[in-house]
């Protein structure tokens, strides 16, 4: 009588986990898709714990090639947008809580075309996601596109994910351009919903 009443009581804790309660990041657990859009912090010297509260951090100083400096909130092609390139550096990342996907929006500043890399890493610096863009954004160039910002989109992610960079490449540039400077204007990524 006892070990059958167990196994009822263990049965239905199973049913409610199974049917009640989100397990893990992914299709089966409730989400919330959280986008950062820097238009709401103006032009000029960004706060890298300013989208905290939205669970996204950026190391204290923007590092490349060229040393350290200050994040930068700039106006590329009428938008306000988070700035990077070759010599400044990637634009990176980490969240605060595992997220299950990722979108950027990006643009270039400068004419010429650029090759993007878009990559998300798990909490142990595993590789989990990556997207690479060519972009022609050049009016002396005849394979250029149009003008304007364009989304580079990780999708759902097979694992979850704790950090990313956005990092460029100058391919060519009509305009004798070897660094060309681009801007994230906003950044969409769904994680776990709060409880």
């Amino acid at each position: 009588m006892v070990r059958g009443l167990r196994r009822v009581m263990l049965s239905g804790l199973v049913m409610v986990a199974l049917l009640g309660l989100p397990v893990g990041v992914g299709a089966h657990a409730t989400e919330v898709e959280v986008k950062i859009d820097f238009s709401t912090v103006g032009t000029g010297v960004f706060d890298p714990l300013y989208y905290r509260p939205s669970g996204i951090v950026f190391p204290s100083q923007h590092c490349g090639p060229t040393g350290c400096s200050d994040w930068f909130v700039g106006f590329v092609q009428g938008d306000e947008a988070l700035v990077g390139s070759t010599q400044i550096g990637p634009i990176q990342a980490r969240f605060t809580k595992s997220i299950s996907a990722l979108s950027l929006r990006v643009a270039p500043a400068f004419q010429g075309t650029v090759e993007y890399t878009l990559k998300a890493f798990s909490a142990r610096g595993r590789l989990v996601g990556k997207q690479v863009v060519t972009v022609t954004q050049d009016s002396g160039d005849p394979e250029t596109g149009p003008l304007g910002y364009f989304t580079i989109d990780l999708g759902r992610l097979g694992s979850p994910a704790r950090s990313f960079t956005i990092a460029s490449r100058v391919i060519r540039s009509s305009f004798g351009y070897t660094d060309i400077e681009y801007g994230v204007s906003d950044i969409t990524f769904q994680r776990r919903a709060p409880r």
